[in-house]
């Protein structure tokens, strides 16, 4: 099949699981005045991002068991319906329950986008590929705002939703002509209780982190019990598991996930306070701090499109991996001197490209055929969770900057540069650097 046909086509399953996350954004105040609706509005948000995050590594799992094709067209219809039913929502719960439906949907196309990738790309070839894949999920990221101001300023913001509806059927149709079966299913079957702990047990975490419900003793007890219980099930169960526990063996394996939560948390640092940063401290106007969000997006472009054709090229990946978190120690170190602000935003967006296609190259390298779907979906998990905490994170730090007395933006700066340097320590001493093109688990 051709390679540019499949890369079109999970392109478009990237563009819309991870479009949604944030073309809500701008149109919120908007929905709130029509839905008359003034407080929970950030439930709207909140609903998709945990289901969409606490689905990924349920759909990867499932892909192994009953094919890609088939979990990726369920997906969609999911996506679909709830897209619907988000641009007809009349009330505020109404929208936040089919924004749930949307996120289910949402993060299996996630999920399996980048696993696709994987079964069909030959390795000769994937750094290249995913690193065209890891670009398009940041620009969807990056556009979301935009796109939805438009839609909501120039026809009504239900079709931020709406518009859904003909890119799922086109993506359904083009999936389905573009894409066979490649892999060979597994006949077992799912442990839908562990799915179920797992899922409730990550939007607990989401919730409590990001401070999105207040509870008393009593139910934070209750609630840090079930998430306590939920990972000694998992950890535990003869049954067969949701996440093979033998992956976290494999050369790498762990080392990636937690280089790429580090590559995350300074994703989230570049597209969401990197504009406050311009608008409240430097006096910059919107549209001008948008004009150098440019930069930055440019940055991971090249970065992208440049570690990809390496990789694709030699095999190797870690040297990618080391300088993404070595440009970006440097950018956060001199941001946090106050020395540049603007000019380093294509740096920064660099680093990131270089970082993010060399890590999914190296967690496919390692992963059997067998465990390729949870593995990699367990990973685009990891990613995805990672990017919600770091905002949650951020956005309690404060008080903790006034204590040491230090402004908020020098203080998020600061943590994430002494994270970055753990990263780059990481990169040298736990990642081997293994031959893609020589692999024989691909």
């Amino acid at each position: 099949m051709s390679h540019k046909k499949v890369l079109f086509s999970v392109a478009l399953l990237i563009f819309l699981g991870s479009l949604e996350k944030s073309i809500v954004t701008t149109p919120l105040p908007v929905i709130g005045q029509v839905l008359n609706a003034t407080e929970h509005l950030t439930w709207v948000i909140t609903a998709y991002l945990i289901a969409a995050t606490s689905i990924i590594p349920i759909c990867g799992k499932l892909s192994d068991l009953w094919g890609r094709i088939k979990v990726i067209n369920v997906s969609l219809v999911i996506f679909i319906v709830g897209s619907l039913l988000c641009s007809f929502a009349t009330t505020l719960d109404g929208l936040i329950v089919a924004r749930a439906i949307q996120g289910i949907g949402g993060g299996g196309l996630i999920s399996l986008a980048f696993i696709v990738i994987s079964d069909v790309i030959p390795a000769r070839d994937v750094g290249k590929y995913q690193g065209y894949i890891s670009l398009i999920y940041v620009v969807s990221n990056v556009t979301g705002p935009i796109l939805g101001s438009l839609l909501t300023e120039y026809i009504s913001w239900r079709m931020i939703f709406a518009i859904n509806l003909p890119l799922g059927l086109l993506a359904i149709f083009i999936i389905t002509k573009t894409i066979k079966p490649c892999t060979s299913t597994i006949k077992r079957n799912l442990d839908w209780l562990g799915a179920a702990l797992f899922t409730t047990s990550t939007g607990l975490v989401i919730l409590l982190v990001g401070g999105s419900i207040n509870l008393s003793p009593l139910l934070l007890l209750i609630a840090l019990g079930w998430i306590l219980f939920s990972v000694i099930y998992l950890a535990v169960s003869k049954r067969p598991s949701l996440i093979p526990w033998h992956m976290f063996k494999l050369d790498n394996y762990l080392a990636c996930l937690c280089l790429m939560g580090a590559s995350q948390i300074i994703m989230i640092v570049g597209l969401v306070y990197f504009p406050l940063h311009m608008q409240w401290q430097e006096g910059i106007s919107l549209v001008n701090s948008g004009h150098a969000m440019i930069l930055f997006t440019l940055g991971i472009c090249a970065g992208a499109y440049v570690a990809g054709k390496q990789i694709a090229r030699t095999g190797y990946y870690k040297t990618y991996i080391f300088v993404g978190f070595l440009l970006n120690i440097i950018s956060f170190a001199l941001l946090f001197q106050k020395i540049l602000l603007i000019p380093l935003f294509p740096i920064i967006g660099f680093g990131l490209g270089c970082t993010l296609p060399a890590l999914t190259c190296a967690v496919q390298n390692v992963l059997p055929v067998s465990d390729r779907g949870i593995g990699m979906s367990f990973f685009g998990y990891v990613r995805e969770l990672s990017g919600t905490l770091g905002i949650a994170m951020f956005a309690s730090v404060g008080e903790l900057a006034t204590g040491f007395n230090l402004s908020v933006y020098a203080f998020i700066y600061l943590i994430t540069a002494i994270i970055t340097g753990i990263a780059l320590i990481g990169t040298l001493y736990t990642i081997n650097d293994r031959n893609m093109l020589c692999s024989s688990v691909n």
